[in-house]
């Protein structure tokens, strides 16, 4: 089965959760923890894979190309709706 998102739809739904419970920014370093994280629990619960993305190991973290390019100017991308992702908290 073909992934339902991208890992920057993911990214933008922790930016946009962070804004709306008025959090602190993301930095990129944990946008990309958090992408991951995503992806693992995702994989644990359902079998497959959220996103089909390309994982980079990276000394600090796990990295995702298409966010980090994306985030760099440190304003939020067209973003999709995800109304059925529900991550534990």
């Amino acid at each position: 089965m073909e992934p339902k998102y991208s890992a920057l739809e993911i990214a933008n739904y922790f930016l946009l959760r962070a804004e709306k419970e008025d959090q602190e920014l993301l930095s990129n370093l944990k946008l990309q923890k958090l992408v991951y994280y995503a992806q693992g629990i995702h994989l644990a619960m359902h079998g497959e894979p959220l996103f089909g993305d390309q994982i980079e190991a990276w000394i600090m973290a796990p990295l995702f190309r298409t966010c980090i390019i994306s985030t760099r100017s440190m304003e939020l991308v067209e973003f999709l709706p995800i109304p059925t992702l529900s991550l534990p908290r």
